[in-house]
């Protein structure tokens, strides 16, 4: 059974996902030139937040354990630190 469906935004793919300690966001990495991040309300199928990631492929996301407002992504020689408004 189909939970949510998030659209628009990843048209090339997902390089990959990462939920919020409490499970309520999803970050999410999209396979485009812009390797944007995006930040969503996954349940409504809300898109909270996006950006263009970094010039180089983004591997991995993940949102910090003691800071909620925050994530960090790593890939192709670079390590980025994101702070949710």
């Amino acid at each position: 059974q189909t939970v949510s469906i998030l659209k628009d935004v990843h048209t090339h793919g997902v390089a990959c996902l990462a939920f919020d300690s409490d499970g309520q966001r999803l970050a999410s990495v999209g396979l485009d030139a812009k390797n944007t991040v995006c930040i969503w309300d996954w349940r409504k199928g809300k898109l909270l937040a996006s950006a263009t990631g970094h010039s180089d492929r983004i591997f991995d996301i993940s949102w910090d354990p003691y800071q909620p407002n925050r994530v960090v992504s790593c890939g192709v020689k670079h390590i980025k630190f994101w702070t949710l408004c």
